[in-house]
C-alpha cells in the first residue's frame, strides 16, 4: 500500500511539471557536495518543484535555471521557472555551482546573469550548510538594473533558497 501511495504521489508531482515553456520541477538526481578532502555530502534529491510556496526559489549546486517574474505596478506578484528565456524583459538566468580543486571545496557561487527590470532587484537568501546540517540566513547585495551579480561563500552548501523578491527604485 505504501509503494502504491508513493507511485501515485510521484505521478501527481510529475503532472504538475508539465507545461509548454513552464519548467515547474527538477528531475530526480544524486547530489554530491565536497565538504573537505575526505568528506563528501551525498543525498538523493527527488522530483521536486523549483519554486516553493511564497515565491521561494530553491536551487542546488550544478543547477542553472531561467526564473520568470510577473510584476505589477513595481511589485513582484509571482515567480516561475521556465525552459527557455522567451520573455527577456522579465526573465533572469540564475546558476549555483561549487568550485572544487581535487576533492576539496573551494567555495560556492550564485550567479544572476542580468536583472531585466528598470528597478533594483532585492532578495533574501537562506543556505543549508552541509557541515552543520541546518539552514542559515545570509546577506546578499541587490542587483542593479541591467546588470548581473554574483555572490560567493566559502562554505559547502547543500542548497539555497532565494525569497522575498522586491523591486526598488534605483538611485
Amino acid at each position: 500500500m505504501r509503494k502504491l501511495f508513493i507511485v501515485v504521489l510521484q505521478i501527481a508531482v510529475a503532472q504538475l511539471c508539465i507545461g509548454q515553456n513552464d519548467l515547474a520541477c527538477r528531475s530526480a538526481f544524486v547530489l554530491k557536495v565536497a565538504v573537505s578532502n575526505d568528506n563528501v555530502y551525498v543525498d538523493s534529491v527527488a522530483v521536486s518543484p523549483y519554486v516553493l510556496k511564497g515565491s521561494t526559489l530553491q536551487i542546488y549546486p550544478g543547477e542553472k535555471i531561467f526564473l520568470e517574474m510577473e510584476v505589477d505596478s513595481g511589485k513582484v506578484k509571482s515567480v516561475k521557472t521556465v525552459k527557455q528565456n522567451q520573455n527577456p524583459d522579465k526573465t533572469m538566468e540564475i546558476s549555483f555551482k561549487q568550485n572544487i580543486e581535487g576533492k576539496e571545496n573551494k567555495g560556492m557561487m550564485l550567479n544572476i546573469e542580468k536583472n531585466p527590470f528598470k528597478e533594483k532587484l532585492k532578495y533574501k537568501v537562506a543556505m543549508y550548510l552541509a557541515q552543520y546540517k541546518k539552514w542559515a540566513p545570509t546577506n546578499v547585495m541587490p542587483v542593479m538594473p541591467g546588470t548581473g551579480s554574483y555572490e560567493t561563500w566559502p562554505d559547502a552548501i547543500v542548497t539555497i533558497a532565494l525569497y522575498g523578491w522586491t523591486l526598488e527604485a534605483a538611485k
